[in-house]
C-alpha cells in the first residue's frame, strides 16, 4: 500500500484515544520544521512507571527509547518518557524496520528500536512534548477505564 508513498508516516497506537487534533498538528508541525527523520510525542507523567524512557546524549539528541522493563536504575530515573505516537520518514522507517530484532527479556519486536538504529546511522530523531499527559493516557484495563472516566468527566466540566 506504502510502496510508491513518498513523505512521512504517522503511527498511532490504538490505545490512547484523548490525543487531540492539535497535538498531533504541533508534533507533525515539529517534525517538518526541525527535518527530523523522526519524531516521537513525549510526556513528562507525574508518575513514569511502565513507560519507554527517551535516552539522549549529552547535546540533547535523542539515542533510544528504553522500555522499563529493560531500563537501568539510572534511566529509570529520566522524566521524559515515550508517549507511543510517531512521525517517521517513511523510507527510512522501513530501511530501520529491516534491522529490528526480537527483545532479548520478552523475545517480542519493538518499534521503538527504530528510533536506536536511525540514531546509529545518523539520522536526526526529535521530540515534542505536550504538556497535558492524561490526554496520551493508555487504556489497558478496568482500572485505566476507570481513570479515563475521571478524564472524560473534567473535560466536559472544562
Amino acid at each position: 500500500v506504502l510502496r510508491n508513498y513518498r513523505g512521512d508516516v504517522l503511527i498511532l497506537c490504538g490505545d490512547i484515544p484523548f490525543v487531540t487534533a492539535g497535538t498531533l498538528d504541533k508534533l507533525i508541525v515539529t517534525h517538518r520544521d526541525n527535518k527530523n527523520c523522526g519524531t516521537i510525542l513525549t510526556i513528562i507523567p507525574d508518575n513514569p512507571a511502565g513507560y519507554g524512557r527517551i535516552k539522549r546524549n549529552g547535546s540533547g539528541n535523542v539515542l533510544s527509547i528504553v522500555e522499563e522493563l529493560n531500563a537501568t536504575k539510572e534511566e529509570r530515573a529520566i522524566k521524559e518518557v515515550n508517549a507511543g505516537i510517531y512521525v517517521f520518514n517513511k523510507d527510512k522507517l522501513f530501511s530501520a524496520l529491516k534491522d529490528v530484532l526480537p527483545d532479548k527479556i520478552k523475545k517480542e519486536y519493538y518499534l521503538t528500536d527504530v528510533v536506536s538504529i536511525l540514531a546509529s546511522r545518523g539520522e536526526k530523531i526529535g521530540t515534542y512534548t505536550t504538556g497535558d499527559s492524561d490526554e496520551c493516557m493508555g487504556i489497558n484495563s478496568i482500572k485505566d477505564m476507570e481513570k479515563a472516566k475521571e478524564f472524560l468527566l473534567k473535560r466536559r466540566k472544562e
